[in-house]
């Protein structure tokens, strides 16, 4: 940036001969000038007054006004990045403002996240930086969890076992932790679980028109019990479907069903939202063997079960969890789940169930 200061040799009295001037006009109107008028004379050129000189000056980008006549004192402007100012004051008003107080900024800092965002100093800057979801602490750089920005050591804390954020502190016996607002909601209790188990399978035969005739025995236990159950222990695994089916042979070798039992484990401290996701994982796995009984591929075992409890996320208004399937730690279900979402995205549940009847019928061949 150049500030210039521009000698107006304002109406200065000519004292060459009439002669000197004969052949003399105006730069800007053309206008003769003679031995008795007085001129400007500018890098070469003269001007017969103060005004045509003015209209031949760059003008100011800011006030539109020539350079010559705006509101610089003695003739002073400012010129940077090819454009003229007439004044310190019109070269105040073309700088971009700061974001946060509005004021002029000449240089200053530029937010890094929005380029188009500059601040006319640290302070300024500061107030717009987030802070951290635990300590609070202002953070310039961060580490950002489902939408959520936490500073580096907090992001570092234990994660909850429920929302998978930072900052749990309540640990149960068999290694699990929860945040207090999540540990404030989870289902703990036997008596309330059987109770949101039982409207499950309700709403899935109201809803969807899926049920089975079984009986089947529900229980809450912790992650040591499930994970005996399951065989090993996994804090992904939140509940097992177990059948026990007891059958006679008769001399031709026929197999004669006697007794059939039923069990759904689902593990305890579960959000209310978790749980009924899961309950509706299992009970499907149930209407996969009543209906579906020679199907026992993994994927269509999994995702069939994930699928109808999607569908069941959704008529319950609980749409996030199923974002959380397809982000799922064990990666043959979210592939199952992905399968089974291109199966259902013309035809729905009826194109998943035709789907299924076809593989149970080339089972069974």
């Amino acid at each position: 940036m150049k500030r210039t200061l521009l000698l107006l040799l304002v109406l200065l009295p000519l004292l060459w001969s009439s002669s000197a001037l004969a052949d003399s006009q105006c730069a800007q109107c053309r206008k003769w000038i003679t031995s008795k008028d007085s001129y400007i004379e500018h890098e070469g050129k003269i001007y017969c007054s103060q005004k045509c000189f003015a209209r031949a000056m760059p003008k100011c980008a800011a006030c539109g006004k020539s350079i010559a006549e705006g509101k610089g004192l003695a003739g002073g402007y400012v010129y940077t990045k090819d454009k003229y100012y007439c004044s310190d004051e019109c070269f105040q008003k073309s700088l971009p403002l700061c974001a946060v107080c509005g004021k002029s900024v000449q240089g200053g800092l530029r937010d890094q996240q929005d380029k188009s965002k500059l601040y006319c100093s640290q302070e300024c800057y500061r107030t717009t930086l987030p802070k951290c979801a635990l300590c609070g602490a202002v953070m310039q750089s961060w580490t950002e969890i489902e939408g959520v920005k936490f500073c580096g050591q907090c992001a570092r804390l234990p994660e909850c076992f429920n929302c998978q954020m930072p900052g749990a502190g309540r640990e149960s016996r068999d290694g699990r932790r929860w945040c207090d607002s999540c540990l404030a909601l989870t289902v703990m209790d036997q008596a309330e679980a059987q109770k949101m188990f039982d409207q499950v399978r309700l709403d899935l035969k109201s809803h969807l028109g899926l049920s089975t005739p079984d009986t089947i025995a529900f229980h809450m236990v912790d992650a040591d019990s499930l994970g005996r159950l399951l065989g090993h222990k996994n804090f992904a695994e939140r509940g097992f479907y177990k059948y026990n089916v007891q059958y006679t042979v008769n001399k031709k070798k026929q197999k004669k069903v006697t007794r059939e039992l039923f069990d759904i484990y689902i593990l305890s401290g579960l959000s209310p939202e978790n749980f009924r996701d899961v309950a509706a994982h299992e009970l499907a796995h149930d209407i996969n063997y009543r209906y579906f009984p020679r199907v026992q591929g993994q994927r269509e075992v999994e995702g069939f079960a994930e699928y109808v409890s999607a569908l069941m996320n959704q008529y319950w208004g609980q749409d996030k969890v199923n974002d959380t399937k397809l982000r799922n730690q064990q990666k043959e279900y979210a592939e199952a789940y992905k399968y089974f979402l291109k199966l259902g995205e013309k035809g729905g549940l009826k194109a998943v169930w035709e789907y299924m009847e076809g593989k149970n019928k080339t089972a069974s061949k």
